[in-house]
């Protein structure tokens, strides 16, 4: 039963990802979350593990002000000590009934009817870690392993889909190099949201990786524009004050097409829109389109931009 159940609920997230406005995503998935497993109130936070940051708090049932109250109580939560020493995925309180709890931890839950919770921890690449805790008010409906099982997997499905609607609907499906894997970084390079595809070219490009934070440096001037790295073609442009970072394999020329390329060859020969449109027997207005469109992968918006980008010496 729990196999058909979990798999319905999986399926849902990840559908519902390209449809639910990203910055809207991980709410909607904790609210979806209570149809499949019943709860009361949940929060869901996400911490750069290097920075020990929490950058995204997702909340159902409770107030904005629960995720600072809980950082100061959470290590003497007995359900998330048991998460924070690796010893289960989920973990639910009906595993220390009897115990005597910590009086500031038992004031926090009491001042919010919490009798009864579980935990999840989910480690995302890139160092980050997302932090589940589910509640419930009423001390004879405690969580089942069944349940804890169910949310812990569900858990892991909602970091991965939230990564995968953060990167395809938050503004980025025109941008250029949509589709490739992608971070979003800090100004000193530590990931806050990151696909797994992206950890892995990076890991093939440099083994020392350490997962945690990008292993190079983006120039100011090399935003909204491509470059190489070891072998990889990087294109970074800002948002607020972090960084979309996007990876490929191949040259810089990789993301055109056929066309686009012999244009572009064209071009940095020193030919005119007109003499290639004769070269190749189609418009100049075609020309220019190709041109358009392969500037546009490129990042770059002159000839000269382009001449500097593929020939950087």
């Amino acid at each position: 039963m729990i196999e058909t159940t979990t798999d319905n609920l999986i399926e849902s997230l990840y559908a519902n990802s390209l449809t639910v406005p990203a910055a809207e995503y991980r709410d909607w998935a904790l609210q979806h979350l209570r149809s499949w497993v019943t709860f009361d109130a949940a929060q869901w936070r996400r911490i750069n593990t290097a920075a020990q940051r929490v950058f995204g708090v997702s909340y159902s049932g409770l107030p904005p002000s629960f995720s600072s109250a809980f950082d100061r109580v959470r290590h003497v939560d007995p359900v998330y000590q048991k998460l924070e020493r690796g010893e289960a995925d989920a973990v639910t309180s009906a595993e220390f009934e009897g115990l005597e709890f910590n009086p500031a931890w038992a004031r926090l839950y009491a001042a919010h009817e919490i009798q009864q919770s579980t935990g999840v921890f989910v480690h995302s690449p890139g160092g980050v870690l997302h932090e589940l805790m589910f509640f419930r008010f009423d001390n004879d409906d405690p969580f089942t392993e069944e349940q804890a099982e169910l949310l812990g997997r569900a858990a892991r499905h909602m970091a991965s889909a939230a990564t995968h609607a953060y990167f395809l609907l938050r503004g980025e499906l025109s941008a250029p190099h949509a589709r490739r894997p992608a971070a979003l970084v800090d100004a000193r390079g530590l990931f806050y949201e990151v696909q797994p595809a992206f950890v892995e070219l990076v890991r093939r490009a440099e083994p020392s990786f350490d997962g945690e934070m990008l292993p190079f440096e983006i120039a100011h001037n090399q935003y909204d524009r491509v470059f190489s790295w070891k072998g990889l073609s990087v294109y970074a442009h800002a948002v607020d004050d972090l960084s979309v970072v996007r990876l490929w394999e191949g040259d810089l020329l990789s993301a055109l097409t056929q066309r686009e390329r012999e244009i572009v060859s064209l071009v940095c020969e020193g030919h005119t829109q007109k003499s290639i449109a004769a070269q190749l027997d189609i418009s100049a207005s075609t020309v220019a389109t190709h041109i358009y469109a392969a500037y546009s992968k490129l990042g770059v918006t002159t000839k000269t931009e382009l001449l500097r980008l593929l020939n950087p010496a």
